[in-house]
């Protein structure tokens, strides 16, 4: 049988390095019993030694230890994609299953009302049965009673009576159950329905979660006409322009050194062109001076013509309606400037970019009339909503009296979002959907009809058998 080591049930290294230590020392103390140091001292390093193997190998476990950590986090991102992949897979399944099931459940409430109508006619069958019989007994037991002169006998049929009866009243516990079977159906349908029809109009789900598409319009059914004009139409010719030019066609050769044709008329055609042309304008300021004391005056030129070469406001309004009604990059702005003039007007990409903030500037007087009529009002519909701001989502603050909008960029909501707006000097009656940060301005508030009615219109999809 092997020794097992005093140390081995030692599971730290590190306080097995201790104990052999503590034995090394104790070791060194036996030299008082005759021991030689020089053994003493081997043993001291042999403990050292392997104390130093215990360390190395503590540190490599630990190496071993924080690469599986990482390893394992790797393996949790990696995971946690594939379940974002898988729980959109799976939404995709479900309302799958969800529009399975609204088929079957139509299937099942067809074929319930299919059975429930067999049910229907069994049970009027039986009952006009019943009737007949009822008849036919009733006169039996009178002719009976006539001619015999006492009561008649109970027939046999009549257990076929009691059988047909309890016939009848087990169609209506069958009826009955179909009809609660039927309601059950249709009451899981219309959940499902509802469930599939929420979106921020008649939900708290998010507008942004709306999906960008709307309902998918049935095609057109083809008519197999060719397009344009149609015979029996009234047609749309294009309108003549008064002409800049005159060009008169050459005679045809053949005719042209003929005397015997002369020119009687002409028939005119007409082709417009459009020709977009750079034109630079030299204005003189004059430069006074005075002849007596010499002082020379320079003249004051207008906010339009501070620099050495300027553009005028045809340049600007081209340029600024390409960049922001056509959505033109600032790049191809400068190529299309710069092609139609073929070459001389080469503008800069700052100068583009400026032009929002200088029609800005100039427009500061209607802004701020249009500000004090939406402060000043004795009403103020007020809202916040989000949307990209060079590719950053921003919110927007939204003002007006119904006549009057003014539209503010804002980084968050808040009652600090509000500064600067017209709701902040606003004190009459204030609209709104209900949010906390419009109770702090105004002396009144209203809340927005719409809201109101939003909760009301998803109630009534879950109870359509009510009457609204």
């Amino acid at each position: 049988m092997q020794s097992c080591s005093p140390y081995a049930v030692v599971q730290d290294p590190q306080l097995a390095m201790y104990l052999r230590l503590q034995d090394a020392l104790r070791e060194l103390d036996g030299l008082k019993s005759g021991k030689t140091y020089t053994d003493m001292r081997n043993q001291v390093l042999n403990a050292e030694g392997r104390a130093q193997k215990a360390e190395s190998k503590l540190q490599t476990e630990r190496r071993k230890r924080e690469a599986a950590e990482k390893k394992a986090d790797r393996a949790y991102a990696k995971g946690l994609n594939e379940g974002l992949a898988q729980a959109g897979d799976d939404r995709k399944e479900m309302y799958k299953a969800i529009n399975q099931n609204l088929a079957d459940c139509a299937n099942q409430v067809k074929a319930l009302e299919d059975k429930l109508a067999q049910s229907e006619a069994k049970q009027q069958s039986y009952a006009d049965l019943a009737a007949q019989y009822a008849a036919l007994q009733e006169k039996y037991d009178s002719l009976w009673t006539l001619h015999f002169g006492k009561e008649p006998p109970v027939p046999e049929a009549s257990k076929s009576v009691t059988d047909s009866t309890s016939i009848v009243e087990t169609l209506k516990e069958s009826n009955y159950q179909l009809r609660q079977e039927i309601a059950k159906q249709n009451g899981e349908i219309d959940k499902m329905k509802a469930q599939l029809a929420q979106d921020s109009t008649n939900s708290n789900w998010s507008s942004a979660k709306k999906p960008r598409f709307g309902p998918v319009k049935p095609k057109k059914k083809p008519s197999g006409k060719k397009q344009g004009g149609q015979p029996g139409h009234k047609g749309h010719p294009r309108k003549r322009m008064a002409p800049v030019a005159q060009v008169f066609a050459d005679i045809p050769e053949e005719y042209r050194n003929n005397p015997d044709w002369l020119v009687d008329s002409f028939r005119v055609k007409q082709t417009i062109g459009l020709q977009l042309l750079a034109m630079p304008v030299d204005v003189y300021f004059p430069v006074l001076r005075n002849r007596v004391t010499g002082e020379v005056h320079n003249p004051d030129f207008p906010e339009d013509l501070q620099l050495e070469v300027n553009y005028d406001e045809s340049v600007r309004a081209v340029a600024f309606l390409m960049k922001n009604y056509l959505n033109t990059s600032e790049r191809k702005i400068c190529a299309f400037l710069k092609a139609v003039s073929h070459g001389q007007l080469d503008v800069s990409h700052a100068w583009i970019n400026g032009l929002n903030e200088d029609f800005a500037n100039k427009t500061k007087a209607e802004k701020q009339a249009i500000f004090d009529k939406l402060a000043s009002g004795p009403i103020l519909h007020t809202d916040m909503t989000t949307m990209f701001v060079n590719r950053k989502l921003t919110q927007i603050a939204i003002n007006s009296n119904g006549k009057d909008y003014m539209f503010q960029v804002r980084k968050s909501k808040g009652i600090e979002a509000q500064k600067g707006t017209p709701l902040e000097h606003f004190h009459g009656t204030a609209v709104s959907d209900g949010d906390p940060t419009y109770t702090h301005f105004g002396n009144a508030h209203q809340r927005c009809c719409a809201h109101i009615l939003r909760p009301f219109g998803l109630i009534a999809e879950f109870e359509p058998y009510l009457t609204w």
